[in-house]
């Protein structure tokens, strides 16, 4: 599974600024907005959209610079565009209390979240800001250390990386650029995938299976498996392959 690092800075001072969170599997969280909405990240995974978690301070002089490439994001991307893209933004200081002024100010219009600090702090394990984690609907993630400024395709030329969800009811067909993968009630069943190592993660990143697949293996039994939403992962020489499915 990816999740890839990429850092706007020239000098990192400390080893604090690679943190990212632990588990290979992005954490779900449920936050409510300024308008005391509740924001669930898995919701919007579940639908199929990637979400831009956007980590930012009032006081931050690089974050209001990237607000006019995040709101390019919005337009074209959230809901009044192609609906493929939500974008949380989430304050990381207690201490302030002027976000609603904040984002009258500057005009945003994506959710914004206040009291996630712990979250962000010991669970993202994020140390400043600003702080840009795009998430895929199979839970992976790229992380963008540092400001974007007006330049969205910073943060939009990581969406080509992310993958589709699959329901296993529906047994579709989808192609990667590793394997070509169908999923049905029991099995997980692809081609190529001679000597691969292969995991299989809950969505709260514990690891419930892995294994090896010898010459000629082309599927992995899913009868065992609980109801829920995994994460399969395959790996061999050739590259990895990370893709969820929803066991009914």
């Amino acid at each position: 599974m990816k999740h890839i690092l990429h850092v706007a800075f020239a000098l990192i001072l400390s080893s604090s600024a690679f943190a990212q969170p632990d588990s290979e599997v992005f954490p779900d969280f449920t936050y409510s907005d300024l308008n005391g909405i509740d924001q669930n990240l898995y919701s919007y995974l579940d639908q199929n959209k990637i979400v831009i978690i956007d980590i930012f301070a009032t006081w931050c002089p690089n974050c209001v610079n990237s607000i006019p490439g995040v709101e390019a994001i919005w337009e074209e991307h959230g809901p009044d565009g192609d609906d493929s893209v939500m974008i949380l933004s989430m304050e990381r200081d207690a201490n302030t209390n002027n976000e609603a002024a904040f984002v009258n100010t500057h005009g945003i219009e994506n959710p914004v979240i206040t009291g996630a600090e712990d979250f962000i702090a010991n669970t993202l394990n994020v140390p400043y800001q600003p702080y840009f984690f795009v998430v895929c609907p199979d839970r992976s993630y790229e992380l963008r250390i540092g400001g974007i400024g007006g330049d969205s395709t910073i943060l939009t030329d990581f969406f080509e990386d992310c993958s589709s969800i699959v329901s296993v009811e529906e047994q579709q067909e989808v192609a990667f650029s590793l394997l070509n993968t169908v999923v049905d009630a029991d099995l997980f069943v692809f081609s190529n995938g001679a000597n691969s190592q292969f995991k299989i993660v809950s969505t709260s990143g514990q690891l419930v299976r892995s294994g090896a697949l010898s010459f000629g293996d082309n599927n992995i039994d899913l009868s065992s498996l609980a109801a829920g939403t995994y994460v399969v992962q395959l790996t061999n020489e050739k590259g990895q392959l990370s893709q969820q499915i929803v066991k009914r």
